[in-house]
This record gives structure tokens, sequence and C-alpha cells, in this order.
């Protein structure tokens, strides 16, 4: 099984997971690492080194940040590894929704292509649609 991570700043995943947990109820391949602001980048590094530790010896870890150059991204990168480790940048709440409801035999590679196809097709311009 596939074990997603959210890592933030802030408290942006805590508050996404909660969501998604609002939605579809808890999942056990879902937990979030969030970045304290205050923290440095070598105390964060190795938070999320400690965190990816755990989860290793599954069917791959999936992390899910927040934005492109941002400190959880450019932290997250340090851990990509094919097959074991993913990294997929913009996390909204339905990337979170389809990630909590993958099948257990996907690949780590299919996994994560699926989550960010679900994630691009729920951006809409509403105005557009009416």
């Amino acid at each position: 099984m596939i074990h997603t991570l959210v890592v933030t700043l802030g408290k942006l995943g805590e508050s996404l997971i909660e969501s998604s947990e609002k939605i579809f109820g808890s999942a056990n391949n879902v937990d979030c690492f969030c970045l304290d602001w205050a923290d440095d980048l070598e105390t964060s590094r190795a938070g999320l080194q400690k965190r990816i530790q755990q989860l290793e010896g599954n069917g791959g870890i999936l992390l899910l940040t927040d934005m492109l150059g941002c400190s959880s991204t450019n932290i997250s990168l340090d851990f990509l590894e094919k097959d074991k480790v993913e990294v997929l940048t913009g996390v909204n709440l339905p990337m979170l929704i389809k990630a909590t409801t993958l099948p257990a035999n996907l690949s780590l590679a299919e996994a994560a292509r699926r989550v960010r196809t679900q994630g691009q097709k729920s951006i809409y311009i509403t105005s557009e649609m009416l």
C-alpha cells in the first residue's frame, strides 16, 4: 500500500487532512508533516527524514507538497527515489481525496499520475462553465 504524506509549511497539511476526513473518514495511509515556520532547513529536513524512515517498507511514499520552489518541496526533493518516494506539488483537497481512495496494488508512479490528474481536473474557472 502506498502511504501519502502531506508536507507543507504551517498547518495547511493538517487542515487538508481534516477536511478529507470529514468527507471520506480517516485513512490509515495518509498523514502529514508540517514544517514549522521558525525551524531552520536542517531541522525540517531531519524531521522529514525521520518521518519517511518510519513509513518505509510499504508500497512507496507519495509526498504531496504545497508549492514548487517552497521549502516543503525543496526539502522533500532530497528524498526523491524512484519507485520508493515520489513528490507531487500543488496539493489540493481533490488530490488528497484521490490519494486516500487509490487501489492498493498500484505502482508509485501510477498512483502519482492519478493523483496529479485528479488535482488538475478539479480546477475550474466557474464563470466559463455557467
